[in-house]
């Protein structure tokens, strides 16, 4: 966002270049984890910002996520062998042991969602202490956060408006 036009990578290209910055999204685990979980990111901006960034993975790590999708889905498998203990009829056939193990199910499934939530929450908090907060105290009197190239990541997105939508989303699925 800072060079809308782009850079010159003298004995590159002739061509203006435009990449994002540095970015956690590049990195392979979190999206495996909201891919496991059945966590998906359905605002444009968030999805295709986390789909950007799988160009900057590793080959092998961007090709592992495409074949996971594909594949796994935690939230699904949970939810069709919990679905069963709401019908009673099908309920009365399972033994105590099959209801423990399928409660036990749900809860580690919730509690893996919970994490990863809190998690999220913890680096937006992070994000306002020593990156929004710092750059508001760095800024001229009278200045914008906005008007500057602060309150962005370096990814290049805004930060809050980009990071509380992706947290939301963990659990309103």
């Amino acid at each position: 966002p800072a060079m809308p036009k782009g850079v010159i990578y003298e004995g590159v290209s002739p061509e203006p270049m435009q990449f994002y910055g540095g970015s956690a999204a590049q990195s392979a685990l979190l999206p495996f984890l909201d891919i496991a979980l059945g966590i998906t990111h359905d605002t444009s901006k968030s999805r295709d910002f986390l789909l950007a960034m799988r160009d900057y993975m590793l080959t092998p790590h961007r090709e592992f996520l495409v074949y996971l999708d594909s594949v796994v889905n935690i939230r699904e498998f949970v939810q069709v062998q919990v679905a069963d203990l709401e019908n009673e009829t099908k309920m009365a056939s399972f033994s105590a042991d099959e209801k423990d193990i399928l409660l036990a199910l749900r809860d580690s499934y919730d509690a893996a969602v919970k994490a990863l939530q809190a998690f999220r929450s913890g680096h937006i908090n992070i994000v306002a202490e020593y990156i929004i907060a710092q750059q508001r105290h760095s800024l001229p009197k009278g200045g914008s956060l906005e008007g500057s190239a602060g309150g962005r990541g370096t990814g290049g997105t805004e930060l809050m408006s980009f990071l509380k939508p992706i947290r939301d989303d963990v659990v309103n699925k």
